[in-house]
């Protein structure tokens, strides 16, 4: 029977990979991408924000961020990122900057910093222009490639652009990537060989257990329900945003026509409430679904 949770959604994940009685699935998706970096891999990692049931209750929605330093004191910054808007990629880089910076304390000198990784699962597309579903952002020279130094690295996995039939799973970070996508089909006595892995057979079945805790369903159907309520929310305001622009294009078409007028005046409320939810951060996809504008046209809005 399929498992029916959602392994992306924020209290799954964090139970997933920011506990400590699951520490060694963290290690093996930090490792999983570290390896498509073609960096070495990590031997332990010490969670420095483990899970806490009571604070995940009142986490963001759009973010789920997982904190922890390997044996050589290097960060990890793992986080889901559920709505995509058009700054996110600063927020991205502000993040990865805040955490290095607030290593130093008073005094201290600057050869004490250690590298930060931002590993970043998003559920949206991220507006980047790559069209693979993963992405290592470094800093280098843009002519040589040469690098200026290796404090930096942001890695990006994009969900949506994760097309790969499980047929063809071969790497870990294939197969992670898989699993946070198509986690809530799986089911945990017919595990696919593709997926036979200590780690992921562990992570299926603890994804099980997550299921069956009256608790923690309960807070997991609280946290869906707290993500269709705050869409909802966003299309209540897109009719507010429509009924005005019809108002106004009805006084636009007593000059050109009640029917034109109408049509402008649609197409001006589903562009301003388009912006609104932009501004909310609200995904495109929903976007998309709300108004009826092309994921182009919201594409364009955005930028």
């Amino acid at each position: 029977m399929r498992i029916g949770i959602n392994p992306w959604v924020d209290i799954a994940f964090k139970y997933l990979f920011g506990s400590r009685e699951n520490k060694e699935l963290l290690l093996a998706l930090v490792n999983a991408v570290l390896e498509a970096a073609g960096d070495k891999p990590v031997v332990a990692l010490e969670l420095l924000n483990p899970y806490n049931p009571k604070r995940a209750a009142k986490d963001k929605l759009s973010i789920v961020d997982i904190k922890a330093q390997n044996e050589h004191g290097e960060w990890f910054i793992i986080e889901v990122q559920v709505q995509v808007y058009g700054y996110f990629l600063k927020r991205l880089l502000y993040y990865w900057a805040r955490m290095y910076q607030s290593q130093l304390k008073e005094s201290e000198k600057y050869d004490q910093l250690r590298k930060v990784a931002v590993i970043c699962f998003a559920v949206e597309k991220l507006p980047l222009t790559t069209t693979g579903y993963y992405n290592c952002f470094r800093v280098q020279e843009i002519r040589h490639h040469t690098p200026f130094n290796d404090d930096l690295t942001i890695h990006t996995i994009e969900l949506p652009k994760f097309l790969l039939p499980l047929q063809k799973i071969a790497s870990p970070l294939e197969q992670w990537t898989y699993f946070l996508k198509y986690g809530e089909n799986l089911d945990d006595q017919k595990i696919p060989k593709q997926l036979e892995e200590p780690a992921m057979t562990k992570a299926i079945k603890e994804l099980k257990l997550f299921s069956l805790d009256d608790h923690r369903r309960e807070a997991y159907e609280q946290r869906l329900k707290a993500m269709r309520d705050y869409e909802s929310s966003m299309a209540a305001e897109f009719q507010k945003g429509e009924q005005i622009g019809i108002q106004e294009g009805e006084q636009i078409g007593l000059q050109k026509g009640k029917l034109e007028g109408r049509l402008e005046g649609r197409l001006e409320g589903r562009v301003e409430a388009a912006k609104n939810m932009l501004r909310e951060g609200l995904p495109v996809r929903t976007i998309a679904k709300v108004t009826g504008l092309t994921r182009e046209q919201i594409e364009q809005l955005r930028d």
